[in-house]
């Protein structure tokens, strides 16, 4: 597979991927900040164009009781300045990475932010990543907080709609109450499709749930602490920003956790009734190895367009395939159909359902399902949406991998790049971004610019700042999993390669130069070199005019730097013998 990756190194740069629908993500090599809009130049964060500006997003690393931030004002709030730290920034098949390492205890902390523009629902988005890696020797506590200032277009304080409600004021979220997406319009939900809608996606899909979600003004949220403050909460919004939260938990040495979230476009429904039905509706759900994302979440926002007197009388219905059931939690009921609680829902005015969906039946896993939710309500009106859900068949079957070491020190320094050489196999692909192989204190993963991936092999680079001469490199492949999110039943166990970047040393002969010998001759010749030894098959020999090759029987190792050379004839008395190397 071919492979395409940038090291980005400069102090001030951005680095920009579009990807499918125009979507286009930008990062700020230094910092991390990114951005999101469009080839078009529609934004939908308000640092688009401008991802290093303080208007941009914040991102924390929380480790036990403290963490790391990428924005000098989070540290007001007790969390340490990340980017005194060392690290990198990558461009990888369309993903902007920025990563860290971070000293502590007996090890290191390794830190990244990646983000890629994919494909959902018919528009493009962001995948946001959070990775963090424990390279100390205890468990630690990891969580995660992102900060992003919204603005939808042109509009800078745009409302936020959830899979519940219609929020116009500062609203803090917790646990079973986060919504599964929330959703936002330059203008109105009838505005048609010249304008921006922007979308978030919190829980299904691979996004991992927060346990704290927030909305509201860029005033209070543009910083805070671990425990957000509830000073934002009911006041109105002028400039929109949100916050999300993920708890920490805990992760042991060598081991690490991410957190995924989903931002950008939504898809637009074009005006046509007085009653507009806007189905928030997953086109495809993902694969969870021998299983599928279910249940997952079916929402539709109905907004009054024009219907004078508002719409009364109102209830919308959720009809499902043979197969197909509702599932319940504290924010969905197992109604199939619900009564608006805006009555009357008048013009301009919008109010959102939502359902859960549960696949019970595994013969439609591989099929597409109808998902029809219609509206009736006085006076007169009866409108409905179909969507189309398309259904994974996931095999199951877990990748392999094995490690193929067949060296255990490295070669002197003016030698080519060297490869660590791996194995994985799935019949179905492995998915490149899971994979994580650590080498000594190093995290490596598709992102870190060290990977090359050639069929059914991974060769990794061993990073040149690990390359000190004497130093031991314990290399061990900590994650992957194939495109389905399956994990190797099991891994191959750690290998240690020594570094040795000094040529050995002749310390001279026994006896030495010009020393009488006995007629059958017999020479040592001594080496030192205090890492990995003389190679034995490297030595060449020059004897009395005779080549010797390294297996000649009468070369005896004595010792790991002790080789005796003693001929098998007799020589006459004062003759010159004479050995090179």
């Amino acid at each position: 597979m071919m492979t395409l990756l940038i090291w980005i190194s400069l102090s001030f740069a951005q680095i920009i991927s579009t990807g499918p629908g125009g979507i286009e993500i930008q990062m700020d090599t230094a910092s991390g900040a990114f951005a999101v809009g469009d080839t078009l130049g529609r934004r939908i964060t308000f640092n688009f164009n401008y991802p290093w500006t303080r208007g941009g997003n914040f991102i924390v690393f929380a480790v036990d009781d403290g963490g790391y931030t990428n924005m000098f004002g989070e540290t007001w709030c007790g969390f340490d300045y990340i980017r005194v730290f060392p690290g990198n920034s990558w461009y990888y098949l369309g993903t902007l990475s920025r990563d860290w390492r971070v000293p502590h205890g007996s090890g290191q902390f390794y830190f990244q932010i990646s983000v890629t523009p994919v494909e959902l629902n018919g528009t493009g988005v962001a995948k946001i990543v959070l990775y963090m890696f424990n390279g100390d020797d205890i468990p630690h506590n990891f969580g995660a907080m992102v900060g992003i200032d919204v603005k939808i277009g042109s509009n800078d304080r745009a409302r936020f709609a959830t899979g519940t409600s219609v929020l116009t004021e500062g609203t803090l979220l917790s646990d079973d109450d986060i919504p599964y997406f929330w959703q936002a319009f330059e203008v109105s939900p009838a505005a048609g499709c010249d304008q921006v809608i922007a979308r978030g996606y919190l829980k299904g899909l691979d996004a991992t749930p927060p346990d704290r979600f927030a909305l509201g003004d860029l005033y209070y949220l543009q910083r805070q602490p671990w425990e957000p403050e509830s000073t934002f909460i009911g006041v109105p919004y002028y400039d929109s920003a949100i916050l999300m939260r993920w708890a920490k938990q805990r992760v042991n040495p060598d081991k690490d956790v991410r957190f995924v979230t989903y931002l950008g476009f939504g898809r637009c429904v074009p005006p046509g009734e007085d009653i507009l039905l806007i189905p928030l509706i997953p086109a495809q759900l993902r694969p969870r190895c021998d299983c599928i994302e279910s249940p997952f979440e079916a929402a539709v926002m109905i907004h009054n367009v024009s219907l004078e007197g508002g719409l009364t009388d109102a209830e919308v219905c959720i009809h499902l395939p043979d197969g197909v059931s509702l599932d319940t939690d504290p924010l969905h009921p197992d109604d199939t159909c619900l009564a608006l609680s805006t009555i009357p829902l008048l013009p301009g005015s919008s109010e959102v359902k939502s359902w859960l969906v549960e696949i019970d039946d595994t013969a439609l896993w591989g099929d597409s399902i109808p998902i029809i939710v219609d509206v009736h309500g006085e006076p007169s009106v009866s409108e409905a949406c179909t969507s189309f859900v398309q259904i994974p068949n996931p095999d199951g079957n877990p990748p392999v991998c094995d490690m193929n070491l067949f060296y255990h020190s490295t070669a002197c320094p003016d030698s080519e790049p060297i490869y660590i050489p791996f194995y994985l196999h799935d019949d179905t692909g492995i998915d490149t971004y899971s994979v994580t192989i650590k080498v000594g204190d190093a995290v490596l993963n598709a992102l870190s610019g060290y990977f090359l991936f050639v069929g059914d092999s991974l060769y990794v680079q061993i990073p040149p700042y690990l390359l000190s001469h004497g130093e031991t490199l314990e290399v061990k492949m900590i994650s992957t999993t194939d495109i389905y999110g399956c994990s190797p039943e099991e891994f191959p166990p750690a290998e240690t390669i020594l570094v040795d970047r000094e040529p050995p040393t002749f310390i001279g002969f026994d006896p030495p130069d010009a020393h009488p010998i006995d007629t059958i001759p017999s020479v040592k010749l001594i080496f030192s070199d205090d890492v990995t030894g003389v190679d034995h098959s490297s030595l060449d020999l020059l004897v009395d005019g005779e080549h010797i090759p390294p297996d000649d029987p009468r070369l005896v190792w004595v010792s790991d730097s002790e080789v005796v050379f003693t001929a098998d004839e007799v020589y006459p008395d004062g003759y010159p013998f004479t050995v090179c190397m």
